[in-house]
């Protein structure tokens, strides 16, 4: 039962770092479409979206949520942050 605990199996790790990366290439893609705000001059609500990202990406990699779910989770996190800061500088289109 430790060893369960302590240990985990090449595929299974492979399985996390796999989830991880796709979802870090994922987030830096939404946020090149939504635009730096999202990171930078933040507000309260900037950081309040910013650790919910954090979280997503933590529990998207580390469980075994699917990777869609985590990606559109970001996805929506950062268009709803765009949507109520009335963000100038989204780069849709580029």
């Amino acid at each position: 039962m430790t060893a369960d605990w302590l240990f985990t199996s090449w595929t299974q790790a492979g399985l996390v770092a796999l989830s991880a990366v796709v979802v870090l290439i994922s987030v830096i893609a939404v946020i090149r479409i939504v635009g730096l705000r999202s990171l930078s001059k933040m507000s309260s609500f900037d950081f309040a979206v910013t650790v919910a990202i954090g979280s997503t990406i933590a529990t998207t990699s580390a469980t075994s949520t699917p990777l869609a779910n985590g990606i559109l989770a970001v996805a929506v996190l950062l268009a709803t942050q765009a949507c109520i800061s009335g963000s100038p500088d989204v780069d849709v289109g580029r």
